[in-house]
Order: structure tokens, then C-alpha cells, then sequence
């Protein structure tokens, strides 16, 4: 089933793995930073001198920030796990898995953006059409994902039932 976009198809299992461990560390890492970037889209309040008794209001008042930050952390986290179920599959790595793996990092990284586009502008429909389109273009792509690597072949044949026992990428 090797073709030639392949990267293991002459490779021995040592480099294979070395080829699946970077496409993992580097995957983990961009999930590491859209997490990390949720929270420092988070305001802090600017209080004048003297007005730090108002520091509590301040904050209530900023409660669609918070709101927005706890659901994308709780989607990207959630992204996260799905990715790493979906990925100990592989018994292999090829380019399209490449490219589309990096497609869906490139969306999960800008996640923390529309993240605080609907903070601020929550109740503009253009501000949810936003978060919803690139949460489609991520489940879009991590269906292609799964859909290339049964087709392929680059899953373990002991572990193919695993994928065909999700009806949705969201649920194991």
C-alpha cells in the first residue's frame, strides 16, 4: 500500500517512528500555544489610581472574555484528545497526511482569534459565523484526515475497528 508520497515506504521502522514522533511533538506544541494564546487574549482592567476597590465589578463586567476563553479551551482541548486518538492509529506518515495535518494545525492555532473576536463582539452575527466557519474548516479537515488514512492504508489493521466505531470524530 506504499505509494510514493509515502515518507516510510523505504525507511526503516526507526525512521518511520522518528517521522510519526515529530508530526505528534509538533502537533502537541501547536495545541500547547493556541491554549497558551487563549489566555493571553484576556484583558486585565485599567483602573486609575486610587479605583482598585473596583477591580471585582471591572472583572464581572468582562465576564464574555472568560466565557469565551472556557469554551475554546474546553474545544481545542478536546481537539487535542481526538487528534491524539486519531494519530495512534497510524502505521504510517505520508505527505498528504503532512499537508493536511498542518492545514488543521494552521486552523486550531488561529483558533484564539475568532476566540476574541466573539468576546468582544459576541452578540454580531459576522463575530459567531467567524467561530463557527473555523470550527468547521477544523472538523472538515480532521475528516479528510481520517478519511486518507483508511483509504490509504496507513492504519494499523488491529486498530482500523477503532475509527470504524465512531460514528462522529467528536465521539469515541
Amino acid at each position: 500500500m506504499a505509494s510514493e508520497d509515502t515518507f516510510g515506504a523505504n525507511e526503516s521502522a526507526p525512521e518511520r517512528a522518528f517521522d510519526y514522533d515529530r508530526t505528534v511533538a509538533l502537533s502537541d506544541g501547536v495545541f500547547a500555544i493556541a491554549l497558551t494564546l487563549l489566555v493571553l487574549s484576556l484583558t486585565i482592567p485599567i483602573l486609575k489610581a486610587g479605583h482598585t476597590s473596583r477591580l471585582g465589578s471591572k472583572l464581572v463586567r468582562q465576564h464574555d472574555e472568560f466565557i469565551a476563553y472556557g469554551i475554546s479551551f474546553a474545544v481545542i482541548a478536546l481537539l487535542w484528545v481526538r487528534h491524539h486518538l486519531l494519530f495512534r492509529t497510524f502505521t504510517r506518515i505520508d505527505m498528504r497526511v503532512t499537508g493536511l495535518n498542518l492545514a488543521y494545525l494552521a486552523f486550531v492555532a488561529f483558533l484564539p482569534f475568532p476566540t476574541r473576536v466573539l468576546a468582544v463582539y459576541g452578540e454580531e452575527p459576522s463575530a459567531v459565523a467567524l467561530y463557527a466557519a473555523t470550527g468547521a474548516v477544523i472538523s472538515l479537515l480532521a475528516g479528510l484526515i481520517r478519511r486518507h488514512m483508511l483509504r490509504a492504508g496507513l492504519v494499523h489493521p488491529s486498530r482500523v475497528h477503532e475509527l470504524g466505531d465512531r460514528e462522529h470524530w467528536m465521539f469515541k
